[in-house]
């Protein structure tokens, strides 16, 4: 009877150990759950997440982009390839005219949707590719290697055409950032584009440099169609072909200054493969060019979280400081598995670009990686600056980024590439003080006018 007793009491035992894990179980599905839930209603990191899925996308689709430019063209089609897609990248922001930050902070309270985003992007296609012109024009001079941006008139009118659609492409993402739709930019950048570069680049292996060009601006000539298409549909966005300057004149001085902000922090992304194809050659160029593309997945990841600081803050009665306190967390939490997998991992990653890849710029890629932690302290710093309208001070670290990267840069560029690494490095970490000191000492200069457009 004992025997039976005990036996029962152990299964009842048992069962009410089952049943207590089972509702250990539920109730950590349900906290887990409600806290997704919590982070789904929350825009800041819902916009963090798309952004930074579009960044790493795109860092994907860019990584089998250029693995497979690097298997089927010559390494030096490769360098001259790099160094026209760089100057693109340079001209668009130019084109840009400031509008792909102002659309951001200006959209979420303007009564003027429509033609803001009507006269932003009619003048950023051309005014980039007016740069665009120039640039195939006057460059070959300096750098005879890009004769043929001008020698043919085909593919002269391609890279003004196609410098034109990867700023328009830029600014119809600040758009949907602007209305808190990050994850269109996922679907278009990084879906829809990288298909279209990637099906594109192995139909024009016969064409050298210029064909790689060719295969990236088509990605991004498809992109601002689906942009224009999907912009109609969601926001009641009505394309027009005409400017519109009256509504205007309460951001143009926001917009011209951070015009200017932004072709100085491009100034470095434009000169130093110039530096490297005087130096080192052409090679070296595609040896950065490719390192830089690899840790920018990193790097935009973290400018996902500081684009995501910004949209957030410019929206009506923000909590600026309690956002600036999450996204500084939020970087850390990327900084630090980022740089143990990107530095870590340097030579298999390189490797996987050709043998070549790995010898040359293994160095380069884990100072790059490294770089992260003064990259985060700028990015998060500027966006600060943007929000307290302290304009000024936005320039001021800009400027001091493209000495900080150029100037030793310049002094360097017959040394190894992993000194140009080292340069990228010190640029960074002098704005990112820079805005720091500015952050602290200099009082906020908020323009009502961009408010209440």
């Amino acid at each position: 009877m004992e025997a039976d007793s005990g036996r029962q009491t152990g299964r009842v035992e048992r069962r009410l150990d089952l049943r207590n894990q089972l509702v250990s179980s539920l109730d950590g599905f349900r906290t887990t759950l409600g806290s997704f839930r919590g982070v789904h209603r929350d825009s800041l990191m819902t916009n963090s997440f798309f952004l930074a899925s579009n960044t790493v996308t795109m860092g994907v689709s860019g990584f089998v982009f250029w693995i497979v430019a690097a298997r089927l063209f010559h390494p030096d089609a490769v360098g001259l390839a790099t160094t026209v897609i760089t100057a693109a990248g340079l001209i668009s922001f130019v084109g840009q005219c400031g509008f792909n930050t102002t659309f951001v902070a200006v959209l979420p309270t303007t009564t003027e949707t429509n033609v803001i985003m009507n006269t932003g992007t009619l003048v950023t296609f051309c005014a980039a590719g007016l740069v665009a012109a120039g640039y195939a024009g006057v460059v070959p001079v300096f750098a005879p290697r890009l004769e043929f941006l001008r020698s043919d008139m085909w593919y002269f009118l391609a890279f003004v055409l196609f410098t034109g659609f990867i700023a328009v492409n830029s600014v119809t993402d600040s758009v949907f950032i602007a209305f808190r739709s990050a994850k269109y930019n996922l679907f278009i950048d990084g879906f829809i584009q990288g298909v279209i570069k990637l099906l594109f680049l192995v139909a024009v292996v016969s064409m050298g440099a210029i064909g790689i060009f060719l295969s990236y601006g088509a990605g991004a000539f498809i992109a601002v169609a689906v942009s224009l298409g999907l912009m109609a549909r969601l926001f009641g966005y009505r394309p027009r072909f005409r400017l519109t300057l009256r509504p205007m004149a309460g951001v143009l001085h926001y917009s011209a200054v951070n015009y200017v902000a932004n072709i100085l922090t491009f100034v470095p992304t434009f000169l130093v493969p110039l530096l490297i194809l005087s130096g080192l050659g052409a090679a070296s160029v595609g040896f950065f060019y490719v390192s830089l593309q690899v840790v920018t997945m990193l790097y935009g990841a973290e400018g996902a979280l500081a684009l995501s600081l910004f949209a957030e803050g410019s929206q009506r009665d923000a909590n600026v400081r309690r956002l600036a306190i999450r996204t500084g967390v939020a970087l850390v939490g990327v900084i630090v598995p980022g740089i143990a997998v990107m530095a870590g991992g340097s030579a298999v990653i390189l490797g996987v670009f050709g043998p070549t890849y790995r010898q040359r710029a293994t160095a380069l890629l884990v100072v790059l990686a490294i770089g992260a932690i003064p990259v985060a302290l700028n990015l998060w710093t500027t966006c600060l600056l943007r929000l307290k309208r302290q304009l000024g001070a936005v320039v001021m670290t800009s400027a001091i980024f493209a000495a900080g990267v150029c100037v030793p840069a310049a002094w360097w560029r017959h040394r190894p590439l992993v000194w140009v690494g080292v340069a990228w490095l010190i640029g960074y970490a002098l704005s990112g003080l820079a805005g720091v000191l500015a952050l602290k000492y200099l009082p906020r200069t908020r323009e009502s006018s961009t408010a209440e457009t």
